[in-house]
């Protein structure tokens, strides 16, 4: 059996969420949310590129990153 040396995945994401000083204000009429997609690569079995895409309201944002699989 012969493995393959890589490996490809899309990521797609939604976020939403808020932020108080104090967790009595809390309340969910100011949610940000954001979107966006990856591409992931696993190369060797344990090693992983990743390329994110990401949109919210008040920016948009690549972030590339190289990590291990967990």
């Amino acid at each position: 059996m012969t493995q393959r040396p890589f490996a490809i995945g899309v990521a797609p994401f939604f976020d939403a969420g808020t932020v108080r000083d104090r967790w009595q204000d809390l309340d969910f009429a100011n949610m940000r949310t954001s979107y966006g997609a990856g591409l992931r690569i696993a190369w060797n079995q344990s090693t992983m590129l990743f390329l994110d895409y990401g949109v919210s309201s008040g920016d948009k944002l690549i972030f590339f990153g190289i990590g291990q699989v967990f």
